[in-house]
């Protein structure tokens, strides 16, 4: 089996503290253009058709159209500024397609389930569950985040204007921040001396080696403010690459940059310049599918599968050292405790605090997901697995009422854990894939009957949603519920792609243990399973 995607990875270097501020005044004038112009092309047919015609690039498809504007300050542009202009806002407008699709969907069933007693911010929560648990209902899966955007949307329209938006382009005003794309120039990058024709370009960038030692020289033409007007002057400077970028550019291809403002730790600003690089991959596969659940308790449960339904290995469970744990619950209990400092206060020095405890946690768990996803690449590694399979999770919602569980799960991006996983897969000729997630953990993988979930092996009678073991009151079936949800992401799959993905799971062809005869952990997660911890650095 052969790769057919390509993967791109970014490196960002930051640009000279010299030039900030006529970047400053660059990013000015992108925010102030890309908006107008965005304005000007915000219509449902423009989204369908430029989502439609993805052969070319955004800023073509709005000439072919004849949609550019013909005012005066436009025109006084250098071409290539106004194409970028063209190409950030096609680029969004190709994402609204999902969003589009997503808010008529949802508006006829508005109504339907907004309004009764509570809060509008009551009204909203109970209106978003029916409509989502209706949606899955009728197989329509959104993002958890895109879906709630959209109801809350149509609500704060309703309660404005006190009807309903007809349109999706009524009910959303989108605003661009600036980032600006400049791969629609055709400056010069690569190795050599730098082309002093300057007409229309706005980026150039030679690398050579001198001395043993990688040197970058750049050049941009950015705007210089004359009194009233503004004329472009070629910006140049010498960079020091650094040994990643060095390594980088040594493996892969480097495409033209994308302009990015971000604001550092410190609070202020930085302008950098995001390199793409064409990564590439390894061309086969190897033959066993990696199943994973991500679950509530354990963070991962692995097992590995033949393409023809065998179960080839007992569950691998991955869990988090309690020592991340407790630095965890260190951190939720000093933002809770900031947070109720600051409740009817606007004090600065505790909203800085505040901010600060709140990067801690995001860059912990930034640390924690790299950990995991690389656990889960040398488990794919040690079986020859040409497949890592998991649960689609666009459409999950963290359970509530379950205090300390419910908050790490609503924190814990697991969406993110199979996007790191992904990239870093594919450069080892693993693909990603990921399948319906619907009663993975309710159907028994040995006889396709339902199950339901028990407080441990020897308590079967006592039964509950939030118990941690699977039992099969048919075959009598018993093992961890994590274990069984991975072992039903792997029939899922098979089925899908056998070309039954209508088909329910209950059809798919059971499970059986090609390896031992009776596993000790089919009749208790206590049983003969591979474990690893996910550590973290305190």
């Amino acid at each position: 089996m052969e790769v057919a995607e390509s993967l791109h990875l970014s490196y960002a270097l930051p640009t000279p503290e010299e030039w900030a501020v006529n970047l400053r005044l660059f990013h000015e004038l992108v925010v102030k253009f890309t908006n107008k112009f965005l304005e000007r092309v915000w219509d449902e047919e423009i989204i369908d058709e430029i989502h439609s015609d993805k052969t070319k690039q955004a800023y073509k498809f709005f000439e072919d159209k004849n949609l550019a504007p013909d005012d005066e300050e436009w025109k006084e542009l250098p071409s290539r500024f106004r194409r970028g202009i063209m190409e950030a806002v096609g680029r969004v407008l190709r994402s609204q397609k999902e969003w589009k699709d997503c808010f008529y969907d949802v508006l006829p069933l508005f109504l339907k389930y907004y309004g009764g007693r509570g809060s509008e911010k009551e009204k909203k929560r109970r209106a978003f569950k029916k409509i989502r648990e209706e949606l899955i209902a009728n197989e329509k899966y959104y993002n958890y985040i895109l879906l709630r955007q959209v109801v809350y949307q149509i609500a704060n329209y309703y309660e404005k204007n006190g009807v309903l938006p007809e349109k999706y382009v009524e009910c959303v005003k989108p605003s661009l921040s600036g980032t600006f794309p400049f791969s629609v120039d055709d400056g010069r990058i690569g190795f050599g001396k730098l082309s002093k024709g300057d007409k229309g370009k706005l980026f150039q960038l030679c690398y050579r080696v001198k001395d043993k030692e990688l040197k970058l020289h750049l050049r941009v033409k950015l705007p210089v403010k004359d009194g009233e007007k503004i004329r472009w002057e070629w910006f140049e400077e010498d960079l020091d690459a650094y040994p990643k970028f060095k390594e980088m550019l040594a493996l892969h291809r480097m495409e033209k940059p994308t302009l990015v403002r971000r604001r550092l730790k410190s609070g202020f600003f930085q302008y950098q310049l995001v390199f793409p690089f064409e990564v590439k991959v390894a061309k086969k596969f190897g033959k066993h599918i990696l199943c994973i659940d991500l679950g509530e308790r354990k963070v991962v449960s692995a097992v590995v599968m033949d393409h023809n339904g065998n179960q080839l290995t007992p569950p691998i469970f991955v869990r988090v050292l309690p020592s991340v744990k407790e630095k965890i619950l260190r951190i939720r209990a000093e933002i809770n405790n900031i947070q109720s400092k600051i409740r009817g206060s606007k004090t600065t020095h505790l909203s800085a605090e505040l901010k600060k405890k709140w990067n801690k946690m995001n860059n912990l768990l930034k640390q924690l997901m790299h950990e995991l996803s690389n656990i889960i690449i040398r488990i794919a590694q040690a079986f020859r697995c040409g497949c890592i399979v998991f649960e689609d999770l666009k459409s999950y919602q963290p359970p509530k009422g379950r205090n300390l569980l419910s908050w790490l799960l609503s924190m814990w991006r697991r969406g993110d854990i199979i996007t790191t996983t992904r990239y870093k897969a594919l450069r080892i000729g693993v693909r990603v894939e990921t399948v319906k997630a619907f009663k993975t953990s309710q159907i028994c993988p040995r006889c396709n009957s339902k199950g339901e979930h028990v407080k441990a092996p020897d308590r079967l009678n006592e039964r509950g949603e939030a118990y941690p073991i699977f039992h099969c009151p048919s075959c009598g079936y018993t093992a961890d519920r994590d274990y069984v949800g991975a072992l039903n992401v792997g029939r899922r799959f098979i089925l899908d792609e056998s070309g039954e993905k209508k088909a329910k799971l209950e059809s798919a062809k059971a499970t059986v243990y090609k390896t031992v005869a009776s596993s000790p952990a089919d009749r208790s997660r206590r049983g003969h399973t591979a474990s690893n911890d996910a550590p973290i650095r305190d």
